[in-house]
């Protein structure tokens, strides 16, 4: 990260080596590819190269003879080469867990002669992304800080790993959230449909009447608004408004405008993210599969009418289907929603069979 910002910083190309694009099972086969990288890295002109994981490239060369030591002997060699060249054009950045395995030659100066220690970050440089299938989720208050704290010790490396399996564990469990009704719980109660199924989503609220006031208003409302719009709206004190709006912060369903503590506005990609489950819960895996064919099989007539080979080409043509009027790019853009919710619904197909197979192996062993 730290060498990736400093190539942004400078506005040069970054360039990022690993002991795997350098070693090689054939003898003097790794010296030749650092040669190779190096001439191809700045072949550009300037930029900084980085040396993922240094300890393995500029190892200790007091080893003892022959076999994989000779050749690691070879590459290191050659790397001094390149960075003490005159003519050298590039910033070259090392990065290692593991200092005292580094050769002392390589960190006199002249060669990697700056050394900087990235420490752990600290609280306030903690940022905590949260992001749950492209619905951001406001984290606010007291809940950013807890997070904050309840990481202490832990690099950018594993609070992004931490954040990933966070995401997932979400969206796993989101379908099964007490925050959301599902139209199909009497097939589920039934034993009929399986907990992997797409969700069928309703309305994201509990059914006390101010909240489904202030979500309907949400709705029909497209530009930012504030705490106090909203309470007048819907009749409700200033308090009542404020508590579920931070809800729906935090849901996803709203947003702060600007980072303004009490204007809000709609979250166009949660209700984006909730329309395509919703059509990949309404069919099955066939049916979208049959829709995004004869979408593909129309845009193709519609170009070869029109002789044109993109939806730009033609995005002013009116094209007749039954008794609506559509444009090629509102055909495109069908095919586009069509298309993705066959992969969500596919891919709750393959965690089911995943899930199907595991219970065997279970109930067999």
């Amino acid at each position: 990260m730290f060498a990736r910002t400093l190539a942004g910083e400078l506005d040069i190309p970054f360039v990022e080596l690993g002991p795997a694009d350098v070693t090689s099972k054939w003898i003097n086969e790794g010296p030749q590819r650092v040669r190779q990288l190096f001439a191809e890295a700045e072949a550009v002109g300037p930029c900084v190269i980085f040396l993922d994981e240094a300890e393995h490239l500029f190892g200790g060369r007091d080893v003892g003879a022959g076999g994989a030591h000779a050749e690691d002997r070879k590459i290191t060699s050659e790397l001094l080469v390149h960075l003490t060249a005159d003519d050298r054009t590039a910033i070259v950045v090392g990065a290692t867990n593991r200092p005292e395995d580094i050769d002392p030659a390589i960190l006199r100066p002249g060669r990697l002669a700056t050394h900087v220690e990235i420490g752990l970050p600290g609280e306030s440089s903690r940022d905590i992304p949260v992001e749950i299938e492209g619905v951001p989720h406001e984290l606010i208050g007291d809940q950013l800080a807890q997070l904050a704290s309840n990481t202490v010790g832990l690099s950018g490396a594993d609070i992004e790993e931490l954040v990933t399996e966070a995401k997932r564990r979400v969206t796993d469990t989101i379908p099964e959230s007490k925050n959301y009704i599902s139209s199909s719980a009497k097939l589920r109660m039934a034993g009929t449909e399986s907990p992997d199924d797409p969700p069928s989503f309703e309305e994201p609220f509990s059914g006390d009447d101010v909240e489904q006031r202030i979500y309907g208003t949400i709705l029909q409302t497209r530009e930012p608004t504030t705490v106090r719009a909203i309470a007048d709206q819907v009749d409700c004190d200033p308090k009542t408004a404020r508590k579920y709006l931070g809800w729906f912060a935090n849901l996803g369903i709203v947003t702060r405008h600007d980072g303004h503590p009490t204007t809000y506005e709609r979250n166009d990609a949660y209700f984006e993210w909730r329309r395509i489950n919703q059509l990949a819960a309404d069919h099955s895996v066939e049916e979208l599969q049959d829709r995004v064919r004869e979408l593909s099989m129309r845009i193709s007539e519609y170009e070869e009418t029109y002789d044109a080979a993109s939806p730009a080409a033609v995005d002013a043509v009116a094209v007749t289907e039954s008794s609506d009027e559509r444009t090629i790019d509102e055909v495109y853009g069908d095919l586009a929603d069509w298309a993705t919710a066959r992969e969500e619904r596919e891919r709750h197909e393959r965690a089911r069979q995943q899930r199907t197979g595991g219970e065997r192996e279970q109930a067999s062993g």
